[in-house]
């Protein structure tokens, strides 16, 4: 079967916080057990904003989105909504009222937009990096890295690879580890 959803289109971009469930005057089967809502600026390329349920009651139910990358708001212009189970079993899915809330105030969104489709390069940027390193295409992963000065990784993870993967040194690889360990900088990484 297709998957069923439900995109609504904004008017104009916005920072989308939170979404409120208004549900049936009672218990219902067709109430949505288990959803999830995606957001992006375009029906292609959505991220995934909240993985939740609802409970089969009569009481409207609101949810804070994900909006935040890197602690920077990200806007949204489309908002999919995506059952997955009903109270019910095989009963169709029905969503009796949905309310976006957030801000709208261009003079906020348009700074966010701007360095939201910054961040969207640099990714593009570092998932060729990625690439062209995993196949062993030196040239123009060095190339690409110098043009653009986006790192790949944090500085230790590429010494790591250059001495473990192109180097094959084991014993330089434990004293980057033990240096590592014993001067506190896995603290500092993000897992």
């Amino acid at each position: 079967f297709l998957p069923q959803y439900l995109i609504l289109k904004l008017e104009r971009p916005a920072i989308v916080q939170n979404i409120t469930f208004g549900k049936y005057e009672k218990t219902h089967v067709c109430n949505l057990k288990k959803f999830k809502v995606f957001g992006g600026m375009n029906e292609e390329n959505m991220t995934e904003l909240l993985s939740s349920g609802l409970k089969n009651d009569y009481n409207k139910e609101t949810f804070t989105l994900k909006h935040k990358i890197d602690e920077q708001m990200f806007p949204c212009r489309f908002i999919k909504i995506v059952p997955l189970l009903s109270w019910g079993p095989s009963f169709n899915f029905s969503i009796w009222y949905v309310e976006l809330s957030g801000i709208d105030d261009p003079d906020i969104v348009q700074p966010c937009l701007n360095w939201y489709s910054k961040y969207r390069e640099q990714e593009a940027i570092r998932l060729c990096l990625k690439h062209f390193r995993q196949h062993n295409y030196t040239e123009a992963f060095e190339s690409l890295q110098k043009k653009t000065k986006i790192a790949l990784e944090h500085p230790m993870l590429t010494d790591m690879h250059d001495k473990l993967v192109l180097k094959g040194d084991f014993d330089a690889c434990e004293e980057l580890i033990e240096k590592a360990v014993n001067g506190k900088k896995l603290r500092n990484l993000d897992y």
